[in-house]
């Protein structure tokens, strides 16, 4: 009898292959008619987000694009959405309300800019905005009337159950939000933004009694305040792992880096966190944490009408500390270094520094917080 040679087969990924789309957008020579291809691009970024599906990058030409942006599918771990801008030049995406909308998972946007004042650009350019902290009030109070009340990243999943996670925001310039320039909610994880410019947050006069005028102007603001009852999940938005991380951020509004009651585990490091204009009387400040066991690490806290750093929740069962601020510098905050408003412990404090002659605030009676920092070298000098 002959023996039949049995050949080895090779094994069947259950893995999918997925394959990089690219589609092309051009607001001046696209149609949203066109293939998406270089040589006939679309003409909005909403036309490449309908058909956009995990591992398509979408390339943005220079220009200006006037339209509000919503995602429509999730990306993958290994095939993320990609929306990034021009080699040379600059693309400018102007909107209102929500201006780019991620309520899916995986995308990226990279190299492009935001902007959501295009009604007081078109009489005042960015560039001529005031960057002195005694000139925005005016400023702001002279443009009210061209001001959208607008967001220009809002990640929020809406309707569906999951939160946004995976979101990386980097290289990017946002400018000119009525409110907050980034929104993080609704039980969103693990998103980052990094390397990216983030300026003139609270463009909108908001008449509220006991609040700031401009008291909605956040650079990024994570998770949801308890308040908030118009909004799902307000109670209980447990936001967490979310990474902001060498960027600028200069609000000439209020807060650079705000989280809420029940959100956790979130960071800012490596930045520049500058020109809260809420002031003192306000309780107003450059960085507020509400949440517990959050990170301030090597930032630089710089020009506050207010306060630099305030620790507070607003109801004592929210009040879980564990927050951890580190090789910090404060200097320039009119109302002083550090407002703790907190009787819960605190994480891990150490090796930050105080501006000489300046306020410390709170850190008067916390001297532990300015101490070095064990096993990790000197803290910084200034």
């Amino acid at each position: 009898m002959s023996r039949v040679a049995l050949v080895a087969q090779p094994a069947t990924s259950t893995v999918p292959m997925i394959s990089t789309v690219n589609l092309y957008v051009n607001p001046v020579q696209g149609a949203d008619t066109a293939g998406g291809t270089e040589v006939a691009p679309l003409r909005t970024i909403q036309r490449a987000m309908d058909r956009a599906r995990p591992g398509a990058v979408v390339h943005l030409a220079a220009g200006t694009y006037d339209e509000n942006v919503a995602t429509r599918a999730n990306g993958l771990p290994g095939a993320r959405i990609v929306v990034e801008g021009p080699a040379s030049g600059t693309a400018t995406l102007f909107g209102t309300s929500h201006v780019m909308a991620i309520k899916n998972s995986y995308y990226t946007l990279r190299n492009f800019a935001i902007d959501g004042q295009e009604q007081v650009e078109s009489q005042h350019p960015l560039s001529a905005w005031p960057t002195q902290m005694s000139q925005i009030g005016e400023f702001k109070a002279s443009v009210a009337p061209l001001v959208n009340n607008d967001r220009l990243i809002y990640i929020d999943s809406g309707s569906a159950g999951a939160g946004v996670t995976g979101t990386i925001i980097d290289h990017m310039t946002l400018a000119g939000a009525g409110g907050e320039c980034i929104r993080i909610r609704d039980n969103a994880t693990n998103n980052i933004v990094e390397n990216s410019a983030i300026r003139y947050c609270g463009m909108y006069p908001q008449s509220t009694a006991g609040k700031f005028t401009y008291h909605n102007g956040e650079g990024v603001y994570i998770g949801t305040s308890p308040k908030s009852s118009g909004l799902a999940r307000y109670q209980d938005d447990r936001s967490n792992g979310n990474i902001v991380t060498g960027d600028t951020i200069t609000t000439y509004g209020s807060e650079c880096f705000d989280v809420k009651e029940n959100s956790y585990r979130n960071t800012l490091s490596n930045s520049l966190c500058a020109d809260n204009t809420e002031p003192g009387q306000d309780e107003g400040s450059n960085v507020e944490l509400r949440g517990y066991a959050n990170t301030i690490d090597n930032d630089q806290l710089s020009t506050s009408a207010g306060y630099g750093l305030k620790i507070a929740s607003d109801a004592a069962s929210e009040d879980l500390g564990r927050n951890n601020v580190i090789t910090s510098t404060f200097r320039g905050q009119a109302a002083g270094a550090l407002y703790d408003k907190s009787g819960a412990p605190p994480g891990r404090v150490c090796g930050n520094v105080i501006a000489p002659g300046d306020n410390p605030g709170d850190f008067s009676e916390h001297s532990i917080w300015l101490s070095p920092c064990a096993g990790a070298g000197q803290r910084r000098t200034l």
